[in-house]
């Protein structure tokens, strides 16, 4: 049976709001909160199905459960085609990951990245199916390490060495250390300041 009908119809029995999103019924554009759509997105589909599409590849459970700090699936496949695509935020220099949510779900609607769910009742493995378009009939060389494992381990070695050190307000504006936030030093305890005062019975002698 096809029905045809002017324009969107919303379902009498609405199921989450990142379902609608993955439906194309919401705009893709217009959503504020990308995470959800992802997580119900990557539970259809596997990390081979993203590989087909975007040649990122994933790490697999076992890696997972090796690794306890390691993000969830559908993070890793947004900083992974970040990474792969070079998309970076202007501000603090990581992955875009609302940028590649963007992409991943507006090719999901269009059927560049391919769900396929069997009929009600019968028989099936995993809705899964690959690129719709995205792979062109070429087979995709396998990346020897996860793609953003580089990216997580360098994060992880930054967060370990700022271990042992304390966040000081800096004697002027603007001080602080490089990539850290404005008017805060980091530097190890117990460290002289930047800036000496002396205060005799007049007031400030000198700074």
């Amino acid at each position: 049976v096809l029905c045809d009908c002017p324009g969107l119809v919303f379902p009498s029995v609405a199921g989450s709001k990142a379902q609608m999103i993955c439906d194309g019924i919401l705009p893709i554009d217009q959503m504020r909160d990308y995470m959800p759509p992802l997580r119900l997105l990557c539970g259809r589909l596997g990390p081979d199905d993203f590989f087909q599409t975007y040649g990122v590849r994933l790490r697999t459970p076992e890696q997972r459960l090796d690794d306890p700090d390691a993000p969830e699936q559908a993070r890793e496949l947004l900083i992974a085609l970040a990474l792969a695509r070079g998309f970076m935020t202007a501000t603090k220099g990581g992955p875009d990951e609302s940028r590649a949510a963007r992409i991943v779900l507006k090719d999901l609607v269009n059927a560049k990245l391919l769900h396929c769910a069997p009929p009600p009742g019968a028989a099936s493995s995993r809705g899964g199916g690959g690129g719709g378009g995205g792979g062109g009939g070429r087979v995709r060389k396998e990346p020897a390490a996860p793609t953003a494992e580089r990216w997580l381990s360098k994060v992880r070695a930054d967060y370990e060495a700022q271990e042992g050190r304390g966040g000081h307000f800096a004697g002027r504006r603007g001080a602080g250390t490089k990539g850290a936030p404005r008017g805060v030093q980091f530097r190890p305890e117990g460290a002289l300041p930047d800036r000496l005062v002396a205060r005799g019975p007049r007031g400030p002698a000198f700074a």
